[in-house]
């Protein structure tokens, strides 16, 4: 592999030229779009990172008008993070700054860049992506918001005043936990924090009202206010799916323990498969998939608050064998 060459020796014009002539042996491996992939990631990554295109532009240009390619590795080694999982080699790196070079001019610009990241934007994604699961899942503004106030999250006090519904504020706390309970380790804390001062107006108090409107687009307050099952919930428990009605569901593994002791579900063998396969520890995603393989009717809101109270290793990696012997402990 030729090494990238230093700012004195370097031309651009005769990589690109050798790199146009062994690119088709470089997709060998990869995807063919995998450069648009990788450049929708860079510009997820700097607009989670940085508050604006020209932040970043500046930090890397050292304040001129370009940016030059050996600025451009240097930001691929200081934020590694951006193409992870990609493994670039020095070839790949020089290929995504040309791409970003639109008119191969031999640096690029402030104007290059917004032109080929400005739609990627990272915390408009994780809005959408939050505002998805609301609907998918709690269906409705008032049993997102009585969720994110309730015992329905794990994280939040199981003993609420009825009237602190009513009251329509929700806590930075209470929306915090929520996000981390529904995607797990999918943002960083830093990321959570951010994304409630750009959307909220008050992050301390977010107010139902507000919370309807960026969620499920409906911005009047009556229709929580005068809700049936708001001022039902003085008085009784929601019968949604999604609050759960038994002691046992206070804890998301109880709950699975007492499906599986209920059903017919072969629990040795099963395990034991998972056991031999993973030596004991699964990622999130594949630990998601067992327990949707179990066919005990769980959703996913559920799924992701047992992999919450499951215990990690060091690398994140879900204990398997802990979560085996729960479940057998009767």
């Amino acid at each position: 592999m030729n090494k990238i060459k230093t700012t004195n020796e370097f031309d651009l014009k005769e990589n690109v030229m050798r790199l146009t002539k062994s690119t088709s042996n470089l997709h060998v491996t990869k995807k063919v779009d995998w450069i648009d992939t990788a450049i929708e990631r860079l510009g997820l990554y700097i607009s989670s990172k940085w508050d604006t295109i020209e932040a970043f532009f500046n930090e890397y240009s050292n304040k001129t008008d370009k940016i030059k390619l050996e600025s451009f590795v240097k930001f691929t080694k200081d934020n590694f993070a951006c193409f992870e999982g990609f493994n670039l080699s020095e070839d790949e790196i020089i290929i995504i700054y040309t791409a970003l070079d639109a008119h191969k001019k031999g640096y690029v610009t402030l104007e290059d860049i917004n032109n080929k990241i400005s739609n990627y934007n990272f915390y408009k994604k994780m809005h959408q992506d939050i505002k998805n699961f609301l609907k998918i899942q709690l269906k409705s503004g008032v049993e997102s918001f009585k969720f994110l106030l309730s015992d329905g999250n794990p994280s939040i006090n199981s003993h609420r005043e009825p009237q602190k519904i009513l009251n329509n504020t929700l806590t930075k706390k209470e929306f915090f936990d929520g996000i981390n309970s529904f995607f797990p380790q999918k943002f960083t804390t830093n990321q959570v924090l951010n994304y409630i001062s750009k959307y909220f107006k008050d992050p301390e108090k977010i107010d139902f009202s507000e919370f309807n409107f960026l969620y499920f687009d409906k911005a009047e307050k009556s229709d929580y206010i005068n809700s049936r099952s708001v001022r039902n919930s003085q008085n009784c428990r929601s019968t949604s799916a999604y609050i759960l009605a038994t002691p046992y569901d206070k804890d998301p593994l109880e709950k699975v323990k007492r499906l599986l002791r209920a059903s017919k579900f072969d629990m040795s063998s099963f395990f034991k498969m998972y056991e031999i396969i993973s030596n004991g520890f699964l990622n999130p995603t594949e630990f998601a998939n067992m327990l949707k393989k179990m066919n005990l009717g769980l959703s996913l809101l559920e799924i992701n608050r047992i992999i919450s109270r499951v215990s990690r290793s060091p690398e994140g990696l879900l204990n398997l064998k802990e979560f085996i012997a729960f479940m057998n402990n009767t």
